[in-house]
């Protein structure tokens, strides 16, 4: 029997959904033939102060990304539900979970109700998953950086924290302050934005709703959103902007200072459980690799290329 080709597609999405999936999200797998970071502490000296002055960047933060309904093709057959959820399809998912923190997160993330996130903030303000949605959420710089300071002092080894920090401050023109979040960032190995376990919760708020657990797999898939993407390439854009500036300057031992700097945040990204994560890690890691040794610098672009291929 022939299968139809939009059948064979839908058929080969699902299998991937369950190949690739970790705890229900589209993890990534290594190859033992290609080689990918081993992210490790990494003591930096801090460049020549005072820093060349850089112009302030905007401070507007993008709302929440909801997720979109697909309104073509084999995943618009697979999901005939909208993926954003309404309060009342949360209603059971939040009862289950007597509102704690991960469900208040999911729902939020699926209504794109800011109750809901203050609510979390509120009721659970030591919680790290909490104060990262509050970083990455709220166009309030005031409140961002409340976000982003409870963060820092609820993991602190987590270099996400500190990346997030840099770029309010570099957004802010406190060039040295950014500086100084930059070189704690070098010397930790944890960096978590939480992702698996976002979509872990967005995967039981959408069956709670009714989806079958092939749709809620999906659903969660396509709507998770990286939401850390943007901010952080922010970052590396005016980490690459001040190792120019160093140098024009003339400082050549600075700017290759800021560009090790760069190579960690690439490669600590580079570590994240998706492969999205991993391509965008590779993209910062290239943009600083100038000032290495041309031997090494084409040895790591070869193991860069590699590891794209093998994606």
């Amino acid at each position: 029997m022939r299968i139809p080709l939009t059948v064979a597609f839908v058929l080969l999405v699902i299998l991937a959904i369950f190949l690739l999936s970790g705890i229900g999200g589209a993890t990534k797998s290594s190859s033992p033939e290609v080689n990918r970071p081993v992210v490790k502490p990494v003591k930096v000296a801090r460049p020549a102060l005072p820093a060349p002055e850089l112009a302030p960047m905007p401070t507007a933060t993008p709302p929440p990304v909801l997720p979109e309904k697909p309104t073509d093709g084999p995943f618009a057959r697979l999901l005939k539900r909208d993926l954003k959820l309404t309060p009342a399809q949360l209603s059971k998912y939040l009862s289950e979970n007597q509102g704690n923190a991960e469900a208040l997160l999911a729902a939020f993330r699926l209504t794109g109700n800011t109750n809901l996130l203050l609510q979390a903030a509120n009721q659970f303000p030591d919680d790290p998953q909490v104060q990262l949605q509050r970083a990455l959420s709220n166009g309030d710089p005031t409140e961002g950086r409340r976000g982003i300071d409870a963060l820092r002092k609820n993991d602190p080894d987590n270099a996400l924290g500190d990346y997030l920090s840099a770029l309010d401050h570099f957004r802010a023109g406190r060039t040295e302050a950014a500086l100084n979040d930059l070189v704690a960032a070098a010397d930790k190995i944890t960096f978590d934005d939480f992702a698996l376990s976002a979509l872990q919760a967005s995967e039981e708020a959408y069956m709670a709703a009714g989806y079958s657990v092939v749709e809620a797999k999906a659903a969660a898939m396509i709507g998770s959103t990286h939401q850390q993407i943007t901010p952080l390439r922010d970052l590396a854009k005016q980490m690459s902007e001040l190792q120019n500036r160093y140098l024009q300057m003339g400082d050549r031992t600075s700017a290759q200072t800021v560009a090790d700097m760069g190579i960690k945040l690439g490669q600590q990204a580079q570590g994240g459980n998706f492969l999205v994560d991993e391509l965008f890690g590779i993209s910062i890691e290239k943009q600083f690799l100038g000032l290495l040794d041309p031997a090494a610098r084409q040895a790591r672009l070869d193991e860069m290329d590699a590891r794209k291929k093998y994606i």
